[in-house]
């Protein structure tokens, strides 16, 4: 008789996903490329390093985007509160360039 268990796969959780942006940035560019994957996606906008570090004590993202338009939190910033909060959590750095410009 086959023991016959119930598998949790990635794609049957959201993404949980943190973007540090500026103030007035949208993150509903990023939001609408991460849903084209057909995955339920929660993504959080923080705009500080204390904002940053808040949010990843008290949640457990899969990912972090960020931008270099961040004067608040620079990249290093982002890149040094992910590696002492939660140090296996990748950082993607966004970038301005847009389709039409390529």
């Amino acid at each position: 008789m086959e023991n016959e268990t119930e598998r949790l796969t990635v794609s049957d959780r959201p993404l949980r996903a943190v973007l540090v942006d500026k103030p007035e940035g949208s993150a509903d560019p990023l939001a609408a490329e991460l849903a084209r994957t057909g995955r339920e996606v929660v993504l959080d906008r923080v705009d500080t390093e204390d904002a940053l570090a808040s949010l990843l004590r008290t949640t457990a993202p899969d990912v972090v985007f960020t931008t270099p338009a961040v004067t608040h939190c620079p990249t290093g910033t982002v890149l040094s509160t992910v590696q002492s909060v939660r140090p296996t959590v990748p950082v993607i750095l966004l970038s301005d360039v847009s389709d039409q410009q390529v």
